[in-house]
């Protein structure tokens, strides 16, 4: 799978304005009978303050307008210098990735494909295939290096134990013992913690949720750990109240086989991995800035485009 989409709401609502020819007189909401227009809702947004972008250690302001400028210029590079280096993604594998995200996650596309034509998201498809291609040039990668690696990294591919925990909380040894009391008597461990508890879950039977069991605090974890599904902890300090815990399903660490989109996945990671020492992209991109001519319109953002891209 390549990267995960991401586009910032100027960029989608430029698309979406350009592909659906939107007419920016008219409203996108009405507050109490006075509308807002797109032209204004566009216009804000492209100069909204307090936006930017970390360079490094230091985040520096910038506003969506001139940050999408900036991303499109450099996403029209980065596919031209694919083409000039003869790795440009053809046509059958644009499409192949863009099935590819429609079956991995349906929702998550059609999400997308609310603010984004299908022509707009073949283009970023066609951008990060360009982006690995050049990152990736002269790199093979074999099923044996790749079944290598999954055996040399098994924990990369494991999915840890979790378990379902519940708590009771109480802060006197009389409400310890009332606690105890009704557990020996088989009551449910949810139940007691309607009745008894005093911690924010009781409404919820005591349920915290589903834990990795390695990640919790050592004063739970060394309780839980040895426990077998339906079994409860000894009480466990913790400040002024006292808890007792009770582990529900139990899922066992589990190892994903290597399956083709794993496989994948290893492939393209060992691939980008090697390219960073063969292949210096953002050299490849300074000079192919260097060669830059930019026509400029008269936007708002004409000076700052002018520095962001001089001198490579």
């Amino acid at each position: 799978m390549m990267r995960t989409f991401f586009w910032t709401a100027a960029t989608l609502m430029a698309v979406t304005v350009s592909a659906q020819g939107i007419d920016l007189s008219k409203p996108v909401v009405v507050v109490n009978g006075q509308p807002i227009s797109y032209g204004t809702y566009y216009k804000r947004m492209e100069g909204l303050q307090g936006f930017g972008r970390r360079v490094g250690q230091n985040f520096v302001p910038a506003s969506p307008g001139f940050l999408t400028l900036q991303q499109l210029i450099n996403e029209a590079l980065i596919v031209e210098l694919a083409l000039d280096k003869g790795v440009a993604p053809t046509e059958a594998e644009i499409n192949a990735e863009y099935q590819s995200m429609m079956q991995a996650d349906p929702e998550r596309a059609q999400e997308i494909l609310k603010f984004a034509t299908e022509e707009e998201v073949r283009r970023q498809i066609r951008i990060q295939l360009s982006e690995f291609k050049l990152q990736t040039m002269g790199i093979n990668i074999g099923d044996q290096q790749v079944e290598a690696f999954y055996k040399e990294h098994p924990t990369m591919y494991t999915t840890p134990k979790t378990i379902d925990l519940y708590a009771i909380a109480v802060e006197t040894p009389d409400q310890q013992d009332a606690v105890d009391k009704k557990l020996a008597a088989k009551a449910p461990f949810a139940d007691v913690a309607k009745e008894l508890s005093l911690d924010l879950t009781k409404s919820i039977g005591g349920f915290i949720g589903r834990v990795v069991e390695s990640g919790l605090p050592d004063r739970i974890r060394t309780k839980v750990e040895s426990l077998k599904e339906g079994e409860t902890t000894t009480w466990v300090d913790a400040d002024a109240l006292k808890y007792k815990y009770y582990v529900g399903k139990v899922f066992s660490e589990k190892l994903s086989p290597l399956t083709p989109d794993l496989r994948k996945a290893i492939r393209q990671r060992l691939m980008v991995d090697r390219g960073a020492t063969k292949n210096d992209l953002n050299k490849m991109m300074k000079e192919k800035r260097a060669s830059l001519k930019l026509d400029f319109k008269g936007t708002p953002f004409d000076d700052q485009l002018k520095e962001a891209f001089s001198g490579g």
